[in-house]
């Protein structure tokens, strides 16, 4: 997992020379790959709706696989968890993760 870095503000210790950094570390999700891997089963949003309805019983709408494809929602771990199980992935493996 890769961490992005703030730096935030610098804390003054005993003499004002020595110093160190506070830093925040701002984890951020990356470009969704879903589309990728799903491409990649050969598979269209359609069907892989129908799967994850047929055989997990999660409900999930072509529309809302579009979205995640399109980074305009991101997966809850639950949906996330059933489309690994589909096509075969890793949870890892459906985001880009920033450095």
């Amino acid at each position: 997992m890769f961490v992005s870095f703030i730096i935030c503000e610098r804390l003054f210790l005993f003499k004002p020379k020595f110093y160190i950094w506070r830093i925040n570390m701002a984890l951020q999700l990356g470009r969704c790959l879903l589309r990728y891997h799903r491409t990649k089963a050969n598979m269209t949003q359609e069907r892989l709706a129908d799967r994850l309805q047929n055989e997990l019983g999660l409900t999930v709408s072509s529309t809302m696989i579009s979205q995640y494809e399109n980074n305009h929602r991101p997966m809850s771990p639950l949906v996330m968890r059933g489309i690994c199980i589909i096509l075969g992935c890793s949870e890892a493996d459906l985001y880009e993760w920033p450095h």
